[in-house]
């Protein structure tokens, strides 16, 4: 791809050079005159949820942008209602862009949509006809240019987001309407091409991350040696495990206890430390970075501290989620969201623990313990009660050093492939920003 044959200043420090046919203009220019080039939402005491319908004419809100389909949505009103709100009608072509944060996101109307309105949350362009509104759509979601001028325009604004005079505020370059036609159907070439690569990828990791769990649940479940003997475990999600590995509940081998609660009114910050919550417990991961802190009494130390080797559980959320505390910092406690396995004797591999975890995560064991109507949780007794399969110390360690050695080399791949995503990201990033500020010409490019 090469760059236009002639360039002048654009005025502009964060665009540089634009080529010379091109124009800057405020957005306010390209939309259709008065107030039917742009249009918020009307308020929200206009939609209240007592006029809402089970059917009739369609509501329109962020979340059809965000998820880009314009067939989701369960609000509706009547004629009258609709008749009455028509000048927030939504039609195909239209720009709608969400208002909610700091830049907003859009998307034009596509062919086919019912009939509707927009609610309180969205505003409306209707762009000239010189103007492609893909075009315009994409400055908003993809162009570095204008998010700058977003930022800058919105400080100060007493609601963070963008509102209708942002939006006329714009500065846009705009080459003319067939040019804008070209630059759409060559992005959208790209997209596809760059999209369809980032999803192979995205099903590799997929794979990898099956095949590392499949390796897992068979050597906890069945060991490393292909030829051993078996037996009936008892345990239905088990089936057959080694002879001579035993089944056992979990306090029989390690001691469960659960986490401190937190109580605003006892703070006295006479003795802060810092502690885990459930969120900085990731698989094999745990962060320490900007931990808060509580009150811990001295004589409460005790119970709720962790040593290097605690086992640490998620009580809620991702029910049953583990790693290890490895002592990154030298004080440490933890939350009620949050359970500490110790194990009771020395031979007990709390790696080998954390795989078993793993497993009975990865086949659902813990969401048999939730209500099916409400948020799954693992209480202190239940996971005490959890029975699994024990080999013998050793057996326990070789089979979770193999483990660490598999999970290791299968992170590395993934991370090799997640980082040639990303950079497929930045390259369609930069494609964009090099396509919309005229840096490369695509007029003569081939479109299959």
């Amino acid at each position: 791809m090469k760059p236009y044959p002639a360039y002048k200043d654009s005025g502009v420090e964060s665009i540089g050079e634009i080529p010379e046919h091109w124009e800057l203009k405020p957005l306010k220019y390209l939309l259709r005159d008065g107030k039917e080039g742009i249009k918020i939402g009307p308020f929200g005491s206009s939609l209240k949820l007592e006029i809402m319908k089970d059917t009739g004419y369609k509501v329109y809100g962020q979340e059809n942008i965000i998820k880009n389909d314009f067939s989701t949505g369960k609000r509706f009103i009547d004629e009258n209602k609709f008749l009455e709100l028509k000048v927030y009608e939504i039609n195909e072509n239209d720009i709608i862009i969400t208002m909610m944060g700091t830049t907003g996101k859009s998307k034009v109307v596509p062919k086919g949509i019912d009939a509707g309105i927009m609610d309180s949350h969205l505003i409306r362009l209707k762009c000239k006809d010189s103007v492609n509104p893909d075009f315009i759509s994409l400055l908003i979601n993809d162009s570095d240019y204008i998010s700058i001028q977003v930022r800058q325009n919105g400080k100060g604004a007493i609601m963070e987001g963008l509102n209708s005079s942002i939006i006329k505020s714009l500065t846009v370059l705009t080459p003319y309407k067939k040019e804008q036609d070209w630059i759409i159907n060559f992005l959208n070439h790209k997209f596809k091409l760059i999209d369809t690569l980032i999803g192979k990828k995205q099903r590799q990791i997929e794979l990898l991350k099956e095949q590392r769990a499949a390796t897992v649940n068979q050597a906890v479940t069945k060991g490393l040696d292909p030829n051993v003997k078996m037996k009936d475990s008892g345990i239905k999600w088990l089936g057959e495990m080694p002879e001579h590995w035993a089944v056992a509940p979990v306090y029989s081998r390690y001691s469960v206890q659960l986490g401190k609660m937190l109580d605003s009114k006892k703070i006295t910050g006479q003795f802060l430390v810092p502690y885990l919550r459930n969120v900085d417990v990731q698989w094999d991961r745990i962060d320490v970075d900007n931990l808060p802190e509580m009150d811990i009494q001295p004589e409460e130390r005790k119970r709720y501290g962790i040593i290097p080797g605690d086992l640490i559980v998620c009580e809620g959320g991702e029910v049953g989620r583990a790693a290890i505390w490895e002592g990154a910092i030298k004080e440490c406690y933890y939350q009620k969201a949050l359970h500490r396995l110790r194990p009771l004797d020395s031979q007990e591999s709390p790696r080998f623990m954390y795989y078993l975890l793993y497993t009975a995560a990865n086949r659902g064991l813990f969401k048999a313990t939730g209500n099916p109507n409400t948020i799954d949780h693992l209480t202190a007794e239940q996971l005490r009660r959890h029975r699994f399969p024990f080999p013998p110390g050793p057996e326990q360690d070789l089979i979770a050093n193999r483990l660490d050695e598999t999970c290791i080399q299968t992170d590395r791949l993934i991370d090799k492939i997640v980082f040639s995503i990303n950079l497929l990201y930045e390259y369609r990033t930069t494609l964009i920003s090099d396509v919309v500020t005229g840096k490369i010409d695509v007029r003569d490019e081939v479109i299959p």
